[in-house]
């Protein structure tokens, strides 16, 4: 990783009945992912690196992962 590196933010699908039964093909986007975000490396470090998050459609968390684009 070095500074200027982009990567795209992702998150797993999940599928909410609560409001209404989803259709059985629905079952085949489970453990898909989706991309929320990208970020920005802008410093980096030995034991970790900073990154800018230049687009979110939503709040990044922890349980995001990341992918280089």
């Amino acid at each position: 990783m070095k500074t200027g590196d982009v990567f795209i933010v992702y998150r797993p699908l999940s599928l909410d009945t609560r409001l209404y039964a989803l259709p059985k093909e629905s079952k085949g986007v489970e453990g898909e992912e989706t991309a929320i975000g990208e970020i920005i490396i802008v410093k980096v470090e030995e034991n970790a690196s900073t990154a800018l998050v230049t687009y979110a459609s939503t709040g990044l968390s922890a349980q995001d992962f990341v992918s280089r684009r």
